[in-house]
């Protein structure tokens, strides 16, 4: 749906005597031959905070007919090595192709357009931009939540005090303290 193979020569990456150097997508299977060309890939893909793979040790088996480190095993026809080893994954078009760039070329394996690419970008796009604005929501609710709460608890401190304010207001005037002008008068 959306190959973005790329294709190129083991010197172009400084690999004829070692494993090429990828850069693998974070959470999904894509590679890329450069760090630039995960931008590239099928979207949302990226290629930060890579780092080294910690190798085990690496066995060379030589070739079908010149066996080596005693992969004598590799000729068996119970084994489907055999066939891999004699042939190459790469068709002949992509190869041909090659052989017309700049031998520090990275290639694409099937060059044109892939309409899929932009429409899977747009939509991790927007799916990030979705994810960030939830992140902000959540946080807009919480902050709006707290700011209720103290609303509403400085509201009910205030209430509580003007109602017993009133309380108090109303309690003098049914019960007034005899004072000189509400003296009890003595008979004349």
């Amino acid at each position: 749906m959306c190959d973005v193979s790329q294709i190129t020569r083991a010197a172009t990456l400084k690999a004829d005597d070692h494993g090429a150097t990828v850069w693998i997508s974070s959470g999904k299977h894509a590679s890329f031959l450069n760090q630039t060309l995960c931008h590239r890939g099928c979207g949302g893909d990226r290629c930060a905070e890579m780092k080294p793979l910690a190798l085990k040790q690496i066995v060379n088996l030589g070739e079908l007919e010149a066996p080596m480190n005693g992969s004598l095993w590799t000729s068996s026809p119970s084994w489907p090595l055999a066939v891999k080893m004699t042939g190459s994954d790469f068709p002949e078009i992509p190869l041909a192709r090659l052989e017309t760039r700049p031998t520090t070329d990275i290639a694409w394996f099937n060059p044109g357009r892939h309409p899929a690419q932009g429409i899977i970008a747009i939509s991790d796009s927007t799916a990030d931009i979705l994810g960030s604005s939830s992140d902000n929501t959540i946080t807009a609710i919480s902050v709006a939540s707290d700011s209720t709460s103290n609303a509403l608890e400085k509201s009910y401190r205030k209430t509580v005090h003007a109602i017993g304010t009133s309380a108090r207001h109303v309690g003098n005037a049914f019960h007034p303290k005899p004072g000189p002008e509400t003296a009890p008068m003595s008979p004349r």
